[in-house]
């Protein structure tokens, strides 16, 4: 009975992981030489989902291999403020649109 119960458990938890690789390589880009990808969140003023938006975010980044922006396209007080803890915490650069357009190598 305990085996039986054992080995249901190890086999489910090797279909969510067997689910969540295949999920993973969907999304994953193909790499090449002289190429990079990125995920880009643009943020402009209020952004209510922005906490939902930003965890998806990472985890695609994540997962991926790519690299993470923040583009500021002109948020408010409490989701700068969201933004800026968020790439604090994940090592990520929030830039501004003026910022692309002057020196878009900037973000490279």
């Amino acid at each position: 009975m305990i085996y039986d119960i054992l080995v249901v458990l190890l086999a489910a938890a090797g279909v969510v992981f067997l689910i969540k690789l295949a999920f993973g390589l969907l999304l994953m880009p193909v790499r090449g030489k002289g190429c990079r990808v990125f995920v880009a969140v643009s943020i402009e003023s209020e952004a209510p989902d922005l906490e939902r938006i930003l965890r998806g975010a990472k985890w695609l980044a994540q997962e991926g291999g790519v690299d993470l922006l923040l583009v500021d396209k002109g948020m408010d007080g409490r989701t700068g403020e969201l933004a800026r803890r968020f790439a604090r915490d994940n090592k990520c650069t929030i830039y501004t649109m003026d910022d692309i357009i002057r020196d878009p190598a900037a973000i490279m």
